[in-house]
């Protein structure tokens, strides 16, 4: 039987922990990141199909990208069949590649979760799923804790939002990806948590008497704000929770279009 780990698969960044005894322990994953308990939430697919994460993924991408040659082709991607009331017509689609591409950075995976629309990604020759692509990142941070626990992982906890969505059917769709993209990666039991009742389970163990608590979890992708009962094992309560798509990415491309931009030209002439 091989261990059971908790994994915070987030959208800016992840981390592996594993519980032993009364302590938790939170994995140093990526020892060329600065705190190598952090791992960039980055995936970096190379030409060869080689999957690479976290700090890793991101020296790699500067390292074959800078200064390098680049050699932009026509290649044929589809058409389009349009039908009007008194017309139809069928139109071929082509984009610009550049074939000395080396390899796609991918960042934001987690981000995917949420929308309707998007199903995955060409990689090349390649096509991607949404689940591909998270499994890929998964499987990445489970051989590494393995490397370091020294034994196989069986089962995983995964963190998740209170809400993916807003729409309870694209919840429940969202949750099942990420079940799957968790099966695929070889965790042979998955199991999952909202992140702010993880967080203030963590919590519960410093307390020495019962306390209510609120719990701000401010991610990359999603706000989420919980009101719990703590302190007693047997006797807690959540007594109120709620989400919204909206948290650190959001902010950052806001400042980078309004202030950023503009800052460095946009809109202007020359």
């Amino acid at each position: 039987m091989g261990l059971k780990v908790g994994i915070d698969f987030g959208t800016s960044n992840s981390g592996v922990a594993i519980y032993q005894g009364d302590q938790v322990h939170v994995l140093p994953i990526d020892s060329n990141n600065i705190v190598p308990e952090v791992v960039k939430t980055i995936l970096y697919i190379t030409q060869d199909y080689r999957h690479f994460i976290g700090q890793e993924a991101v020296e790699l991408y500067y390292k074959q990208n800078i200064n390098r040659q680049r050699r932009f082709v026509k290649k044929w991607t589809g058409e389009i069949d349009y039908r009007g009331s008194d017309m139809h017509y069928v139109r071929d689609i082509y984009v610009y590649e550049d074939e000395l591409q080396p390899g796609r950075l991918l960042q934001f995976i987690k981000t995917a979760l949420h929308s309707e629309k998007y199903q995955g990604t060409q990689v090349f020759e390649r096509y991607y799923s949404l689940s591909d692509i998270i499994s890929a990142y998964l499987l990445a941070l489970k051989l590494r804790a393995e490397d370091l626990l020294g034994e196989d992982i069986h089962g995983v906890t995964l963190g998740r939002p209170v809400r993916f969505s807003q729409d309870g059917e694209q919840d429940r769709k969202a949750q099942s990806t990420l079940h799957q993209a968790a099966m695929e990666a070889g965790f042979k039991q998955v199991d999952f948590e909202l992140e702010p009742v993880a967080a203030a389970l963590y919590y519960e163990l410093s307390l020495s008497k019962p306390q209510n608590v609120l719990i701000f979890d401010f991610g990359g992708g999603t706000l989420d704000l919980t009101i719990m009962r703590l302190g007693d094992p047997h006797h807690r309560n959540v007594y109120a929770s709620g989400g919204i798509s909206i948290a650190g990415s959001d902010f950052d491309r806001a400042i980078i279009q309004k202030r950023m931009l503009p800052h460095f030209g946009k809109g202007g002439t020359t």
